[in-house]
């Protein structure tokens, strides 16, 4: 009798290959978690982005005399706990400053309005600012 080897994978090249699947799969599975957290920063990022947009827009709409100077408390940006703006809170501050920018305790004609939102990621409490 005449028999042909058949051509076929060894033991060892399989569970070689296996493992290499695994690995690559293990690290394609990490990178999809890295990418959900920073798409899930970048998208709070915006939002307070835009809720910052709307309370300077707010603010300068009340014109100079409308403007009081002074350290502002932190406020809810939504009441409403089912809005995704619930976690948001503003903060507006208000203060005199001379043709430099400088902060002055007088009214020389100038104000500066600083913004901040602030909310939780994952338990870190985050800030954003924006100066006008």
């Amino acid at each position: 009798m005449n028999f042909k080897r058949l051509k076929s994978f060894t033991l060892i090249e399989v569970l070689v290959a296996a493992s290499i699947l695994t690995v690559g799969l293990v690290s394609v599975a990490g990178t999809f978690s890295v990418g959900i957290k920073y798409s899930s920063n970048t998208k709070q990022e915006a939002m307070a982005a835009g809720i910052m947009q709307e309370t300077m827009e707010s603010a300068l709409s009340a014109g100079y005399g409308g403007i009081d100077a002074g350290i502002g408390s932190r406020v809810r940006f939504s009441e409403n706990s089912s809005s995704p703006f619930y976690n948001f809170e503003t903060q507006t501050d208000v203060s005199y400053v001379d043709g430099n920018l400088n902060d002055v305790a007088v009214d020389s004609g100038l104000k500066k309005i600083k913004v901040s939102v602030f909310w939780n990621n994952s338990g870190t409490e985050k800030k954003k600012k924006r100066l006008h």
